[in-house]
Formats: structure tokens, sequence, C-alpha cells
């Protein structure tokens, strides 16, 4: 027999603390501070998000007062998952109102462009210097090379010093 998962009050808390050492997390388990979680996870924050800001903060004396505060602190801030979900929504909206309104241009339209673009990169063309021509290079069959100089090199023995 399964038996479902009890689900605490303290569930929340458990998640964004799970990261933390076993001192500082069973210091950080109470009640407000289960509270000020849960209101930061309904206004869209993820448990890893506060938890990796939690364990950024630096060690004091109370850290129950201290952690507390510093997530009442960001419940005044929009949550990254909500921020990116705006900027993601504001770059859509830019891309929409970049976008050409109408319908796409005609055949005779894009038939212009492209022959005023082609007389563009021939104007350029007829401005750059010719290339130089290059000499043939030797070819490895000899009925090819028939018309060729020969590239043997033969070579001689030295005198014998003696």
């Amino acid at each position: 027999m399964v038996v479902p998962p009890r689900s605490s009050p303290q569930e929340p808390l458990s998640d964004v603390l799970a990261g933390l050492p076993a001192s500082v997390a069973t210091a950080l388990d109470t009640g407000p501070m289960a509270a000020a979680v849960r209101a930061l996870l309904t206004a869209g924050w993820r448990p890893a998000q506060l938890g990796a800001r939690i364990g950024a903060l630096p060690a004091t004396d109370d850290p129950a007062s201290h952690v507390h505060g510093f997530l009442v602190a960001l419940a005044d801030e929009e949550s990254p998952t909500d921020r990116a979900s705006r900027e993601r929504a504001e770059r859509a909206a830019q891309a929409a109102a970049q976008q050409p309104d109408g319908p796409p241009a005609s055949a005779e339209t894009v038939a212009a462009c492209l022959a005023q673009v082609r007389s563009h990169l021939l104007a350029l063309r007829s401005r750059r210097p010719p290339r130089r021509e290059s000499a043939p290079l030797p070819s490895a069959d000899p009925a090819a090379a028939e018309g060729q100089q020969s590239l043997e090199v033969t070579v001689q023995p030295e005198p014998a010093n003696g």
C-alpha cells in the first residue's frame, strides 16, 4: 500500500533550505520564515532561486533575523521568473514592431531590387585590379607534358679524394 506524502506547513521552507548547512537550516526552520518563503513562492519565486540567494548571504550571529529581513526585502522585488517573462514579452513586442506591415513585395519589385544589387556589384568588380594570370603547373601525365620542359634532376657522384 502506497502512503501519500504528508504535506507539512514547513515543506516549502525545507525545499529552500535543502542546500544549506544543517546548523543554519535548523536555525532558520521557524514559522515566520516559512510564512515569508510561502509568500515569495506565491509571488513567483522558485525554491532554488531563494535557496541560492540565502546561501550567498554572509554569516551572522543571528542568521534567523538576518535571513527573515532579507526575505521580507525580496518581497518588494520582482521575481527572476517574472522578470524573464516580462523581458521576453518586451523582446517579442519589439520584434513584432520591426516586422514590415503589408503583403510581401511583388515579383516586379523583387526583380528591380535584384537588378540594382547586381549592377552595384558589377561596378565594384570593375574597380578592382585585374587578377594576375598564374603559369600552369607541370602535368604529371607524360602525354600532356610533351610540350613542357622536363623537371628531371640528375645526380652526379662526387669525385673520390685519394
